[in-house]
């Protein structure tokens, strides 16, 4: 339950982190801000989320030497990234990047550039993420913060939930399929076009 409880929180940080930083970077990139959460209400990418874990997962096992945290950023990221890629393709239709452009890449789900980004940026981060983890552990025995973690969780899953159905009935929408159930129709309500569209601004329909 411990080790369960240290896991979830490192998951939502580097979810958080993940996300603070692509939309820094499109701050940068685009001169505008823009929404680059994953889920529709909580701030967060959990492709960083799994990636950070793995990422202090490993480092635990084989040390906290800079070129092997590196290593283990590229490789991690690299294959997260891929194997999300591959799974919103295929269940949502969708795209939310593209490294077709680039010279080293694989399928443009994935490329050298950004591998060794997500590098070095493991460099940076993880320590400090170990220490997050290790600021965890001392509350882990605390009731409350037990309680915390569990309708935090909550919320996550049902953000992970109504996230998912209503990108899908987005894409029923685009395919002009008429809402036949009290869900779909108030999906059709409360996430229509516009809203899902401004939160996944950079998400692209491939069919």
């Amino acid at each position: 339950m411990k080790t369960l409880i240290k896991c979830f929180w490192v998951f939502i940080l580097g979810s958080f982190i993940g996300c603070l930083v692509e939309e820094i970077w499109c701050l940068i990139k685009n001169k505008c801000f823009q929404i680059r959460s994953s889920l529709i209400h909580f701030p967060l990418i959990p492709i960083y989320g799994f990636a950070a874990l793995f990422i202090l997962i490993i480092a635990d096992k084989v040390g906290y030497s800079l070129w092997k945290i590196f290593i283990i950023g590229v490789l991690v990221a690299t294959i997260v990234e891929y194997l999300c890629s591959y799974f919103q393709e295929k269940v949502f239709k969708t795209k939310s990047w593209d490294y077709s452009e680039f010279k080293y890449n694989l399928n443009g789900r994935v490329n050298l550039v950004y591998s060794i980004g997500f590098g070095l940026i493991s460099m940076l981060v993880i320590k400090y993420i170990k220490n997050f983890e290790i600021y965890v552990s001392g509350l882990v025995n605390n009731e409350t913060f037990i309680r915390v973690t569990i309708f935090v969780f909550v919320l996550f899953i049902l953000d992970v939930i109504t996230s998912s159905i209503a990108c899908l009935r987005y894409n029923s929408r685009r395919e002009g399929i008429v809402a036949s159930n009290n869900v779909e129709r108030f999906l059709d309500k409360y996430y229509p076009d516009n809203r899902v569209e401004k939160i996944y601004n950079n998400s692209i329909y491939v069919g």
